[in-house]
């Protein structure tokens, strides 16, 4: 409870993305929920339209690299109007190419403790699975 951009981001590119480039689908499809957005009156998360952003790059690249670019997010939910705008905003800004958000730039801007402990806690059970997690 109560992570944010950099947890977030730093998940899906350390191990959501290792994990779907050895998998290597034919197609990327995306349930997108908005309520980890920062001001959500349900999801007690933190995470702000960069972060969107970020995981949205990231999905983007991995389906770049594994299927043409097939990417397909469809909106699941959120609570908050104006995180949906805002981070729905984020997430086509992305897909169409118009911010380009670097991952590293939000990996960089805080502490990294818990994204460690998540990271080592999924790699070690995930690790037996996933060889890029091993």
């Amino acid at each position: 409870v109560g992570q944010g951009n950099v947890e977030y981001v730093g998940i899906f590119e350390r191990i959501l993305k290792p994990i779907a480039l050895e998998f290597d689908p034919d197609l990327v499809l995306v349930s997108a929920g908005f309520d980890i957005y920062a001001n959500d009156p349900l999801g007690g998360m933190r995470v702000t339209a960069e972060g969107f952003a970020g995981m949205t790059r990231c999905l983007m690249d991995i389906a770049q690299s594994c299927c043409e670019g097939k990417l397909v997010i469809t909106l699941e939910g959120g609570y908050n109007l104006q995180g949906l705008r805002e981070c729905g905003k984020a997430v086509l800004e992305e897909m169409m190419d118009l911010a380009q958000t670097k991952t590293e730039d939000i990996l960089s801007k805080g502490p990294h403790t818990a994204l460690e402990e998540i990271v080592r806690q999924v790699a070690s059970v995930q690790g037996r699975y996933w060889k890029a997690l091993a």
